[in-house]
């Protein structure tokens, strides 16, 4: 006696999965090719099944049967809740064999499928020269930063990524130099390789300040150096910037100076670099800072601002008085030119510079800033006894 059991291929459970559903869950490589031997239908969702089955790890059967449903009419262009399609879900995981096997069936490429790739587990940079050679839009723009694919590239220091996305001749952004992380160590790297492709060291940034007044800010001395080396244009009041900067370094003023910034700049409350450089008691910059201003061109408050200086009250109004900063002034009180007096007799009497107007434990974090700039003002010795020698 014998029987015949007639099974449907097509059937669905109660979660609505058919027999080719399971299989593609469970990884049997052996009855997904049956069933797709005997021609049953493929569900619009099946690839999503089986990236779902593997929940971010992909199995080793895994590709193999992605690569089945695929060559036997699985639909590539269907979206899942988030609205990804395979290619996203195959990029993202960084399978490289799914992808280049979805790349093969020359499907229309999702405006955004650039994005995905920075977000891939792993084989990030051949997946994206992958998408590239495919025709990936270079220039979409994220919907919630706006940012294009060169943007996030930079941002992630992925130096071979940018060069191809350059080689395409993908339109640069006027403010993509802003996207170079500071911390980066390519950062120098990447910046050449931006200028080199026209990047506009002159655009403005989201908060208005151009690349050079953010390095000045930043106290980025290699970045200063670097632009300062190119066809750059120096903001008026970028010594103001340098000046404000924390911590101070000479250097910063020292390169701005010699490249042309204007040291008679004022801000809006008519600060002058020179006025900030006193104020702060910057010694090493209010002497180089002199070596440029003419006496006639001296701030007329000058040594108030010195009388009130955080550090080198006495040292810098002897320097002021000294070069012709004026002592009669209206503004100054009879306290202020007793100080001055006081300062000025000080000069060759060896006595404290700070008059005992300083107690101990000031003198003692006077001495650790000196100590932290003083590598740096030992740069400004040469160059000083130059201008000097060029001055007498």
């Amino acid at each position: 006696m014998s029987s015949t059991c007639v099974t449907d291929l097509h059937a669905h459970n109660s979660d609505n999965e058919t027999l080719l559903h399971i299989a593609v869950e469970r990884g049997r490589v052996d009855v997904v090719d049956f069933l797709l031997s005997k021609n049953v239908q493929v569900p619009s969702d099946i690839l999503f099944s089986a990236f779902h089955s593997s929940q971010g790890k992909p199995r080793e059967c895994q590709p193999e049967i992605i690569r089945a449903l695929v060559n036997h009419g699985a639909d590539l262009h269907a979206r899942n809740s988030d609205g990804k399609t395979p290619l996203h879900l195959a990029v993202e995981g960084g399978w490289i064999v799914v992808v280049e096997c979805i790349l093969s069936k020359n499907i229309q490429l999702p405006s955004d499928i650039l994005f995905a790739a920075f977000r891939a587990t792993s084989h990030q940079a051949k997946i994206v020269f992958l998408l590239v050679d495919y025709g990936a839009n270079l220039d979409a723009c994220g919907p919630a930063d706006g940012k294009t694919p060169l943007h996030i590239a930079v941002e992630e220091g992925l130096i071979s990524v940018v060069k191809a996305l350059l080689a395409q001749t993908v339109q640069v952004p006027s403010h993509i130099l802003f996207a170079v992380p500071s911390a980066r160590e390519n950062k120098k790297e990447l910046t050449c390789i931006l200028l080199d492709h026209g990047a506009d060291t002159n655009a403005p940034g989201s908060n208005g300040r151009t690349l050079l007044q953010a390095a000045a800010a930043s106290v980025d001395i290699p970045m200063v150096e670097h632009l300062l080396a190119t066809k750059i244009n120096l903001p008026f009041d970028i010594l103001l910037t340098a000046m404000s900067a924390t911590p101070h370094r000479p250097k910063i003023v020292r390169l701005l100076v010699e490249h042309g910034a204007d040291v008679y700049a004022s801000n809006s409350n008519g600060m002058t670099p020179l006025h900030i450089a006193v104020a702060r008691g910057h010694l090493a910059s209010v002497e180089y800072l002199l070596l440029h201003i003419r006496v006639d061109q001296l701030p007329s408050d000058i040594l108030r601002t010195a009388l009130r200086a955080n550090a080198h009250q006495e040292e810098i109004v002897r320097m002021l008085v000294n070069l012709g900063a004026n002592v009669h002034w209206h503004g100054l009180t009879q306290n202020d030119i007793e100080d001055i007096r006081l300062a000025m007799s000080y000069e060759d009497s060896g006595e404290s510079e700070d008059g005992g107007l300083y107690s101990e434990e000031e003198e003692e974090e006077e001495e650790e800033e000196e100590e932290e700039e003083e590598e740096e003002e030992e740069e400004f010795v040469d160059a000083l006894d130059i201008l000097h020698a060029s001055q007498a």
